[in-house]
């Protein structure tokens, strides 16, 4: 375990901390070299940004990772994001970048120290000093806590909604959702709308944008490693928002690319990350649905509607794992109708049912939230308990939600 401080070897001396330099600038590996020859410190070895220095991390196991850092920022977050997966190592950022919205990004990526060049020697080592101390207290706190189960690093929560088509209710959930992940967890939530023709998640929250996604889109080709932060909407609800196009777009094209970079940039800031997806697989639902640390489908009980759910976790089982931690939220349930009555198998276990609430059509009638409309409605007292167990489920117990 990193405890910040070297520890001692059989004869009493204190052992050197270990140091994996990353960087792709020839100049600062050559700084980052000379500041750790000094006694104390020892290289563990060297390394690019991205997939070699999570390799290295993983298989030299050093006490602290000193990684350079400049612009484009997107794929620095993604280094420190899958350093802090493969390494319990201390994580220390040096940049020239110093605005303070790059420090939080990068700090809630994982990173425990951030420095701003340039730097002296004394300086470089006293940062992975911080970093290497900041590393072990929180293993320590981690490991004195209960044993449920952790993130895999200190980004925020994403969970994805989608169906398998329309008419489910999901939009509805996922706006609702936010708000309820707002009370309940006293957390920073951003939702994001991917559904790009029909998106409805800002009518949901009772507003009107005037940016969004269909802006970062346009923008992000002129400076790629962009915040998406100016491009998100206030709304009165308190969570934040990352809108489709006001009109349908046909010609606006969203990546499996652009939402990993969404993701990431998100997740990074927000504590949760709530995403709304078109009806129907696509290639951004599924890479919505794989990025997300809570990938969720939802369905209405009929026959045709579990049917087409079949489908699609057929479809993405044959792309990687996110089967095994996905769950089912059957919407729209009535009294006479049970998850071990459903009329077909949906191929994957029902985590959650939601009963049927004139509520969300009267609020609806209304403009406003249902979750603002009125906070006891049934529906509302579900979501609540959906997002009140997203942090500790174990998945294994069936819930029926809104039942007095």
């Amino acid at each position: 375990m990193v405890t910040g401080r070297p520890e001692r070897n059989s004869a009493g001396a204190e052992a050197a901390l270990r140091v994996l330099l990353v960087t792709s600038d020839p100049d600062v590996l050559e700084a980052l070299r000379r500041s750790f020859r000094a006694p104390g410190f020892t290289v563990a070895g060297e390394a690019w940004p991205g997939i070699d220095a999570v390799r290295r991390a993983a298989a030299l196991r050093p006490d602290v990772v000193m990684m350079h850092v400049e612009e484009p920022i997107v794929p620095a977050l993604r280094t420190a994001q899958a350093l802090a997966d493969a390494s319990s190592a201390g994580l220390a950022i040096i940049s020239s970048v110093d605005d303070l919205e790059t420090v939080r990004r990068v700090m809630n990526a994982g990173a425990h120290d951030f420095a701003t060049l340039p730097l002296s020697d004394d300086e470089l080592r006293d940062a992975a000093n911080r970093a290497a101390a900041a590393a072990g207290r929180r293993a320590a706190i981690t490991s004195s806590g209960p044993t449920t189960p952790q993130r895999s690093s200190t980004s925020g929560r994403v969970i994805t909604i989608a169906s398998a088509r329309g008419g489910t209710g999901k939009s509805t959930i996922a706006a609702n959702l936010g708000i309820e992940l707002a009370r309940t967890k006293q957390a920073g939530v951003v939702v994001v709308d991917l559904d790009l023709l029909f998106g409805s998640v800002a009518m949901m929250l009772d507003t009107l944008p005037d940016i969004g996604i269909q802006e970062w889109k346009r923008d992000r080709a002129k400076n790629p490693s962009g915040a998406v932060s100016p491009y998100l909407t206030e709304t009165r609800s308190g969570v934040r928002l990352l809108a489709a196009p006001t009109d349908p777009d046909a010609e606006l094209e969203i990546t499996p690319a652009d939402v990993a970079d969404l993701v990431t940039d998100l997740s990074s800031t927000y504590d949760y990350v709530v995403i709304d997806t078109a009806a129907g697989y696509s290639e951004v639902t599924g890479a919505a649905l794989e990025r997300a640390t809570l990938p969720v489908l939802v369905s209405t009980p009929e026959i045709g509607a579990l049917r087409a759910v079949h489908y699609v976790v057929d479809r993405l089982r044959a792309h990687g794992d996110v089967t095994e931690r996905m769950s089912l939220l059957i919407n729209y349930a009535r009294a006479y109708t049970t998850v071990h009555e459903l009329p077909a198998d949906p191929g994957v276990d029902v985590r959650w049912e939601i009963r049927h609430d004139v509520q969300v059509l009267r609020a609806a009638a209304a403009g406003v939230p249902v979750s603002m409309h009125k906070a006891g409605s049934m529906f509302s007292r579900s979501l609540r308990e959906i997002a009140s167990s997203i942090e500790d489920h174990d998945g294994s117990r069936r819930r029926v939600l809104g039942v007095m």
